[in-house]
């Protein structure tokens, strides 16, 4: 019996294949497969995908032409083997110990879903953005009204494979932003019970040329489609869970978000998405704003005077830098 069946998109990483595949290798439980989906990769990952798959027969390969990580997912999911299913990003690794961690908890308590907690790791140095660890203590209710990083994610989660018959995925083709989280409140909703590992299974590196690092223009439109779908799917079931505003407060903020770097013209492109959608959000996003300049330039923003906050989105750059 299979377990586990990890599905990994693949797509022009061969820089950081090895050491996702090796992260897998060096389980100290190792009943799973691991399902490589090459989305089309032109860089050679596809070779590492082959190599693994001759040596180790839990590795398999699935070769397709490029058609986006959610399609990627879907094709490994109605592949998959397991009783169990867990997402692994290409370029992210797991705990050594992971797997073995959450066999032990299906043993005992047969749930949904398990949810674990995620380091993100800074590509340049290795150093540790941030750390999310779910307390085990957590409830359901809890869950849905102020842990937005335990909610929004696919990969912090172990998911029993039957979940995903209940899911058309198809309504999420073609969105390469923010797709997981449609997904992951989908399986959060299905699952009756629902358990929480105190535990770091999972390290996210973060890479600026990575989707979620940057926010291009169709980044920003299908930002808006996933927010869109999560709001029907509450809308259909009539309980909107109050994590769901604050992340469409964030969903707002991140088409104007600072810390990204923008050209004049995507600035305005993005103020204008910004005050366009989301009419639903009050001003919670100014909750984002610590300080009096990050206030005035949402408010700046929010009148329409995008090039007196584009000026002060440059100043702040330029302290930044300093």
């Amino acid at each position: 019996m299979t377990y586990f069946s990890i599905i990994v998109p693949v797509y022009n990483v061969e820089k950081y294949l090895k050491t996702c595949i090796n992260s897998l290798l060096i389980q100290t439980y190792s009943e799973f497969e691991c399902i490589l989906v090459d989305d089309g990769s032109t860089d050679g990952s596809n070779l590492i995908c082959d190599s693994i798959s001759k040596e180790d027969k839990r590795f398999k390969v699935i070769h397709k032409k490029n058609e986006g990580v959610s399609i990627a997912r879907k094709t490994g999911i109605e592949n998959s083997k397991g009783l169990y299913i867990l997402f692994l990003d290409s370029d992210d690794k797991y705990n050594q110990t992971l797997l073995e961690k959450l066999f032990y908890k299906i043993q005992e308590q047969q749930p949904d879903l398990l949810i674990f907690g995620f380091k993100r790791i800074k590509e340049t140095d290795g150093c540790v953005i941030k750390e999310v660890i779910p307390s085990n203590t957590l409830s359901i209710k809890q869950l849905l009204t102020d842990q937005m990083e335990l909610t929004f994610l696919l990969w912090n989660k172990c998911y029993k494979k039957n979940l995903f018959s209940e899911i058309d995925i198809n309504q999420i083709n073609g969105i390469t932003f923010s797709e997981d989280s449609w997904l992951s409140f989908n399986l959060i909703y299905l699952s009756k019970k629902i358990i929480f590992l105190p535990f770091c299974g999972y390290n996210y590196l973060c890479r600026k040329t990575s989707v979620t690092q940057t926010m291009s223009y169709k980044n920003r439109i299908d930002y808006i489609k996933a927010i869109s779908l999560l709001d029907n799917l509450y809308t259909e079931k009539k309980e909107e869970p109050e994590v769901l505003q604050k992340i469409k407060s964030k969903a707002k903020f991140a088409q104007i978000n600072p810390d990204y770097d923008y050209s004049i013209k995507d600035f305005i492109i993005g103020c204008k998405i910004y005050n366009k959608n989301f009419l639903d959000v009050n001003k919670s996003t100014l909750k984002f704003a610590q300080t009096k300049l990050m206030k005035l330039y949402l408010v700046l923003i929010e009148y329409r005077l995008y090039i007196p906050a584009f000026i002060l989105y440059k100043l702040r750059k330029r302290r930044k830098q300093k």
